[in-house]
């Protein structure tokens, strides 16, 4: 059971750090309107981006 749990930390750290490298590489100058508003839409459902849109 150790072993698994410390697996699938592991995969979720790498997966944490491709997306961290994704978002750091993001550049929003590159997206069309249209791709961009896909992306604003979806962002906004997030709960995490509802809390700091709050403040």
């Amino acid at each position: 059971m150790i072993d698994m749990d410390a697996k699938n930390k592991k995969e979720m750290e790498i997966f944490y750090k491709k997306a961290l490298k994704k978002i750091l590489n993001f550049k929003a100058s590159e997206l069309s309107t249209v791709e961009f508003e896909q992306v604003k839409r979806s962002s906004e459902k997030l709960e995490v981006y509802r809390f700091v849109r709050r403040k």
